[in-house]
This record gives structure tokens, C-alpha cells and sequence, in this order.
């Protein structure tokens, strides 16, 4: 970052959580229980599955990028870094 920049940060609600699994916050092991036969349709159509008040792998990839594409826009030649505000990333 050059000297004299400077650095902003803001909450973005569109990237704020990600809706892969219902539940947000739930573990792995406990959709896997309570769910096995969505755990297996997940598994088996990881990009397209999208849970009950979930959203698939490409909507939230689709979400994110068109955020990022206009967050890109509104701060030309910036840098533009976003950060999990949740301890719930992590492998699965």
C-alpha cells in the first residue's frame, strides 16, 4: 500500500454469509444425521444443490462475483479484499 493510502472497510450483506447448507452455523456432522438423504444429493450435486433456504455452490459464486464486480466499479484501480467475519469457514 503506498504511503498516504488509505484504508476503508465496510460490511457488504451480500457476502456477509454464505447459505451452502440450511442451518447456518449447524456442523457438518449434524446436516449429515439429520438430513442424510439432502447430505447425499449435496454430495452427489455438489455445484447445483441448493437445500431449503440454501443456495447452490454457482448461486453463491454468481452472488459473490457480481459484488465483487461492483464493488470493482465503484473503487477503479483499489484493492479489494474480503475477509469471513465467522468462525463457521473452514473445511467440511
Amino acid at each position: 500500500m503506498p504511503a498516504g493510502a488509505a484504508l476503508t472497510g465496510a460490511r457488504v450483506p451480500r457476502v456477509e454469509d454464505a447459505r451452502l447448507l440450511t442451518g447456518r452455523g449447524r456442523f457438518v456432522d449434524d446436516i449429515r444425521r439429520e438430513d442424510p438423504e439432502g447430505w447425499k444429493r449435496w454430495k452427489s450435486e455438489p455445484v447445483t444443490f441448493a437445500p431449503p433456504e440454501g443456495e447452490s455452490l454457482l448461486d453463491f459464486v454468481e452472488r459473490i462475483d457480481s459484488t465483487l464486480t461492483t464493488l470493482s466499479r465503484q473503487h477503479p484501480g483499489g484493492t479489494i479484499v474480503l475477509s469471513p467475519t465467522s468462525d463457521r469457514f473452514g473445511p467440511c
